[in-house]
């Protein structure tokens, strides 16, 4: 069968699973079939998890006040509550619906952040006994529970017996749609925060030892699958790892706090994923920018980095997640070098095979251009392209195909690929001089009949960065006027970059006054304009360098990056060739 033909069959496939999904989905939450889901009610919380996630007391004047800023909205509810206004976007309202902000209301007094939060959350019970599907989502139903958990004691000291009433019925509620959405929620994230809701609440609330073996079995079940014998996350997304780790830490210490022996996948979870922290770092402390990472949350990592007791090294090449890694001297290089996610992970996923992200001490200096704030939806699909990342791009083509799960849709704001290199290669090496990834994919195969592969050595000091892209037609047959390639550098913002030398060479200046030097064999080289998206900084201005050429004139680029503070590249003697091959 036509490999065209087959991706499309699986995008409809997957949107009829989608749209059985939710029908299911919808009849648990609702407010008349809810209660004849079957399982029984919470009476009483024992314990109150712990909240890692940092809170900032002086939200708490802003909430009072009636305003709230979420995912780059401001809304002033005036005297309504916020559950009452028009939402200005779907991020906003799933933020506002998940009740992870409540922390902040710790910082008012005793008695005002409690009454406030109580009337907040009595205000949500009230306006949202029926079903909705932003509402009701099992990822936005998982983090209301378990922020209504942590935050027990803010939301129950000193209330009184009508509250405790009506809050304990919505708690119990929730629970029992959360056991029945079980197998109709999203894979991935939503499946996996739905087991791990369940377990807290099993631990936390008194008499629930069925719940607590339902959800137990649940999130062995889910870790085992999503957590990837290399620490990573199924998804592909680095940034994911570092929410699952806000809730499985807590957890552990519950499962700790009530005398329960902690299930071994959560522990063998924990300790895969703490050294992935370490391995997505670059220089600057942040996570590289692959497949929807935006700006890192420092204060975040900073807080699961303490509970590493190990402080293990990252592995230089992380062969189950799809990415490499080399540490030269103060010279950091991660590349992506896997298969995209399966079509139902794939939603934030980008078209970025074989791109790379450098720096040298605490200065990036190349990047992709990464994932916007939320108010800058028009960016994503940007942002999820072939050319928004540092790697070579065909016919101004994405390697991967976006598909949304609506028919009326044609963009990839909120769009799964259905259609990429499903087969790449990748392996790592190191002789007496350098440290060297050679990888490939076959995302252009079926279009085009060409296969990328990139070479990238990086000389034991760090000073020398050797690079070569070959476009490979096993078929001999590149079809005409499809075979224009361009090959990308994006540039971190704070890097100063200008052509010299009668235009043969870039010279690019770090932050930290080091001086670095771009050449490119035989090939005119060009400085375009190009952006730096994060969802901490918003949208900045910054610069690439671009390489052109067609494959019928020229089907390779050689082109290096290189300290000039220090001497000419080392002559490359190779004395081994072991190399592992994977296939993803």
């Amino acid at each position: 069968m036509d490999s065209g033909l087959l991706d499309t069959l699986r995008l409809y496939a997957f949107r009829f699973r989608d749209a059985l999904r939710r029908m299911r989905h919808a009849s648990l939450a609702h407010v008349y079939l809810g209660p004849f889901v079957p399982g029984p009610g919470i009476a009483r919380l024992l314990i109150a998890p712990q909240d890692l996630r940092t809170s900032d007391p002086t939200l708490a004047s802003d909430f009072y006040s009636g305003v709230f800023v979420f995912a780059g909205h401001v809304v002033d509810c005036g005297n309504l509550s916020p559950f009452d206004v028009t939402p200005p976007s779907s991020e906003w309202t799933k933020i506002l619906h998940g009740f992870s902000w409540l922390r902040h209301l710790k910082g008012g007094s005793a008695v005002d952040h409690s009454s406030s939060a109580r009337a907040l959350v009595e205000d949500w019970i009230d306006y949202h006994a029926g079903y909705s599907n932003v509402v009701w989502d099992t990822d936005i139903a998982a983090s209301r529970v378990m922020s209504w958990l942590s935050q027990s004691p803010l939301l129950l000291e000193g209330c009184d017996h009508i509250f405790y009433r009506k809050f304990m019925r919505e708690l119990s509620r929730h629970i029992k749609f959360l056991r029945g959405a079980g197998g109709s929620a999203p894979d991935g994230i939503p499946r996996l925060v739905n087991a791990i809701s369940m377990t807290m609440a099993g631990l936390v609330a008194e008499n629930q030892l069925g719940l607590l073996r339902t959800g137990t079995r649940r999130l062995n079940v889910e870790l085992k699958r999503q957590i990837l014998a290399d620490g990573g996350h199924t998804s592909r997304n680095p940034a994911v790892l570092v929410d699952i780790l806000l809730d499985l830490l807590p957890l552990r210490q519950v499962f700790l706090s009530r005398g329960y022996n902690v299930p071994s996948e959560l522990l063998k979870a924990i300790e895969r994923i703490m050294p992935m922290l370490r391995f997505y770092r670059n220089g600057s402390g942040e996570f590289a920018r692959f497949n929807g990472v935006g700006g890192t949350r420092a204060d975040s990592l900073a807080t699961l980095l303490a509970y590493d007791d190990v402080r293990g090294q990252p592995v230089p090449f992380a062969e189950y997640s799809g990415y490499a890694r080399i540490d030269a001297g103060t010279t950091i290089l991660l590349m992506d070098v896997g298969a995209p996610p399966p079509i139902s992970l794939s939603f934030e996923a980008c078209a970025g095979a074989l791109s790379f992200e450098l720096s040298s001490g605490l200065c990036p200096i190349v990047v992709n251009c990464g994932m916007p704030a939320h108010g800058h939806d028009r960016w994503r699909s940007v942002a999820r392209a072939t050319a928004a990342h540092s790697t070579l791009t065909l016919s101004d083509t994405s390697s991967c195909r976006f598909g949304h799960i609506w028919f009326s849709s044609t963009d990839n704001v909120l769009s799964p690929i259905y259609s990429g290199s499903r087969k790449c290669e990748a392996g790592t090496s190191i002789d007496e001089h350098y440290h060297m990834i050679d990888a490939s994919h076959g995302g252009y195969l079926s279009r085009f009949g060409i296969r990328h592969t990139r070479q990238v050595s990086v000389s034991l000091d760090g000073t020398v960065i050797e690079g070569e892209d070959r476009l490979v037609a096993p078929g001999k047959q590149t079809k005409k006027n499809q075979d224009a390639y361009a090959v990308r550098f994006h540039i971190y913002p704070d890097v100063k970059i200008s052509l010299v030398q009668g235009g043969d060479v870039v010279m690019l200046v770090l932050p930290n006054g080091e001086n670095w030097e771009f050449h490119a064999r035989e090939m005119e080289i060009f400085i375009e304009e190009s952006v730096f998206l994060s969802d901490i900084h918003g949208v900045r201005r910054t610069e690439q360098i671009v390489l052109y050429d067609r494959v019928r004139s020229r089907d390779y680029v050689k082109w290096a990056f290189v300290r000039i503070t220090d001497a000419k590249p080392p002559k490359r003697k190779t004395v081994s060739n072991n190399q592992d091959t994977l296939e993803v």
